[in-house]
C-alpha cells in the first residue's frame, strides 16, 4: 500500500471546496439573473426611447398640421364673402366698362390671394359625384349618363392644401336605370 500517493483532504479542507463550488454556483445563478435585468431594463429603455421619438414627431405634426390649416375657419367666412362679390358682379348692369374692368381686377386680386394661401376650387360640373366634394342638392335623371356625374354647380367649392374647406354644392345627373333600382 502506497498511501503517499494517495492525496487525502482533511474534513475541513473538503468543506472549503464545497463552500467555495457552492459560492461559484451562487455567484454564476447571481450573474445570470442580473444579465436578465440588465436585458429587461435594456428593453424598456428602448422602448421608452422609441415611445419618447414618437410622441416628438406626432407632436412635430400636429404643430405642423395646426399652422397648415389655422386659417380655416377665416377662408370659410372670406368664401362667403367672394360668393356675395360675384353675386353681385353678375346682377350688376355697367354703363361704364371701367367700373366693369376695375370690378374684375379686384375680382383677380381675389384670386391671387386664394392662390397665396392654397385655396383650391374643386372641379365640379361635369365630373363624376363624388361625396367627399360634392354636396348634392339636387338629382336629375338623365338618360345620357352612365354614371352619377355633376350637372351643375350652384356653389363653388374649394379645398385648402389637401382638405375640403367647403363642398361644392350641386345637382347631380343620374342615369335613368340607376333612379329606378335606387328606388326598390
Amino acid at each position: 500500500m502506497n498511501e503517499e500517493n494517495v492525496e487525502v483532504k482533511s474534513e475541513p479542507e473538503e468543506e472549503a471546496e464545497n463552500v467555495e463550488s457552492e459560492m461559484v454556483e451562487v455567484s454564476r445563478d447571481r450573474l445570470k439573473e442580473l444579465q436578465q435585468k440588465r436585458d429587461e431594463y435594456e428593453d424598456k429603455f428602448l422602448r421608452r426611447t422609441a415611445d419618447l421619438e414618437n410622441l416628438r414627431k406626432r407632436h412635430r405634426q400636429e404643430k405642423q398640421d395646426l399652422m397648415k390649416y389655422a386659417s380655416v375657419e377665416l377662408l370659410s367666412d372670406f368664401l362667403e364673402i367672394i360668393d356675395n362679390f360675384d353675386r353681385a358682379f353678375e346682377s350688376l348692369q355697367f354703363e361704364n366698362e371701367e367700373v366693369r374692368e376695375g370690378m374684375t381686377m379686384i375680382r383677380s386680386q381675389l384670386d391671387e390671394l386664394l392662390d397665396k394661401y392654397q385655396v383650391k376650387p374643386i372641379e365640379a360640373e361635369g365630373q363624376p359625384f363624388n361625396p367627399h366634394e360634392h354636396e348634392g342638392m339636387m338629382k336629375e335623371e338623365r338618360e345620357d349618363l352612365d354614371r352619377q356625374t355633376v350637372v351643375e354647380e350652384f356653389k363653388k367649392g374649394y379645398k385648402l392644401h389637401d382638405r375640403i374647406l367647403r363642398p361644392s354644392a350641386v345637382k347631380v345627373g343620374v342615369p335613368v336605370s340607376s333612379s329606378d333600382s335606387d328606388n326598390e
